[in-house]
């Protein structure tokens, strides 16, 4: 009898230290809130030049002489990036400046022959009347003066176009000193000292004021969400760069369904950073209230569709309940369906967990913190 009644408040004390069945979990557990939620979008792009400026060869058939610029430099407008061979067009400019001289030599003899046909001609016409010469005098006199007068006009003509190819031999000459048309940085250079080059012929490809944009690929799904002014976070490496969008394009690509967004950092230093860097964008749509849990809630099916969680009930066993979720905003998704702010839900430990097994919650707030991302 007295060994029954030792068990017995033995039991007692065991049942008094452990109050929840050995085979209870331990789970972590929360409660959907309502929160502000933004809807947003994360794009991968890369940055990309603002305006490039093609530099082109301006003249046909010449060789590079000297080549002063290469990849990586800064330049000025009008800095000299490159000489052209010049032998040929001083010659050709010096032809056209003789070619003028004569022609104005020319103009000088025919207007002095004009002027004496038209001394003939007044002659003429004053002895006329008088019958001092003849008709046909007077139209020979006439004819004569219209025949000086067309050839004062050619060489008047010839002058002109003597000025013009003369003109035109310079500005070639000038053009042997390859310039650039804008300050910028000069990212390709395609010319060697020596090459043969022709009209149109690129030589060097220069980022206008060396500036450099975020070029984003957007889904078609949330393109027409964006707006020019929109304010946008780059990300590049480990930084974080305020922005803004630029651009929005008017056109999606048939290939890949996505559209090109150009977002300019707002502040932040980029003199180091190259066109071509691979980086990250992303852009807020809009903020609404929405009830939402922690992402380490949800669990999905076998079938890659559905969503559900385990809520725990009042006899502290869980039951899956399926859930419909919305947008996600950092760790937080949206529940649009399925649970209440009164449901307690099962956040972590519930891997193993199955339909009416027995847990022993305990509340997030009393175990952890959870950072929410901005």
């Amino acid at each position: 009898m007295a060994l029954v009644i030792v068990l017995g408040a033995q039991e007692k004390v065991w049942a008094e230290e452990q109050p929840v069945s050995p085979s209870a979990q331990r789970v972590e557990t929360q409660h959907a809130q309502a929160r502000t939620m933004a809807r947003r979008v994360t794009a991968s792009g890369r940055w990309v030049a603002r305006e490039e400026v093609t530099v082109m060869a301006p003249l046909d058939s010449v060789r590079v002489r000297e080549v002063l610029a290469d990849v990586g430099m800064r330049v000025q407008q009008g800095q000299v990036l490159a000489r052209l061979e010049r032998n040929a067009l001083s010659a050709q400019l010096e032809q056209s400046q003789q070619g003028i001289q004569r022609s104005r030599a020319e103009r000088v003899h025919a207007q002095s022959h004009m002027k004496e046909t038209a001394s003939a001609l007044e002659r003429a016409r004053r002895l006329q009347p008088d019958g001092a010469i003849s008709t046909q005098e007077l139209e020979a006199a006439t004819a004569a003066y219209a025949s000086a007068q067309a050839e004062y006009e050619q060489a008047q003509a010839a002058v002109k176009q003597m000025r013009a190819q003369t003109e035109a031999a310079r500005i070639q000459l000038a053009h042997a000193e390859v310039r650039a048309p804008v300050a910028g940085l000069i990212v390709q250079r395609q010319v060697q000292t020596g090459a043969l080059v022709n009209a149109q012929t690129p030589l060097f490809t220069l980022v206008r004021d060396g500036e450099l944009e975020f070029s984003a690929q957007v889904p078609a799904s949330v393109l027409s969400d964006i707006s020019v002014g929109m304010p946008a976070q780059l990300t590049l490496s480990s930084r974080h760069l305020p922005g803004q969008v630029r651009q929005v394009a008017a056109a999606v690509d048939s290939d890949t369904g996505y559209g090109d967004v150009r977002i300019t950092a707002t502040d932040g230093a980029l003199s180091r950073l190259r066109a071509g860097t691979a980086g990250s964008a992303q852009l807020s749509l809009d903020e609404r209230q929405a009830l939402a849990l922690d992402a380490r809630a949800l669990r999905y099916g076998n079938d890659g569709r559905s969503t559900y969680v385990f809520v725990v009930g009042a006899d502290q066993r869980v039951k899956r309940v399926d859930v419909s979720t919305g947008g996600r905003d950092g760790e937080w998704v949206e529940i649009s369906h399925g649970v209440t702010p009164q449901d307690t839900v099962v956040l972590a430990g519930a891997a193993l967990l199955s339909e009416g097994e027995r847990v022993e919650g305990v509340p997030l707030a009393t175990h952890t913190t959870t950072s929410v991302q901005p």
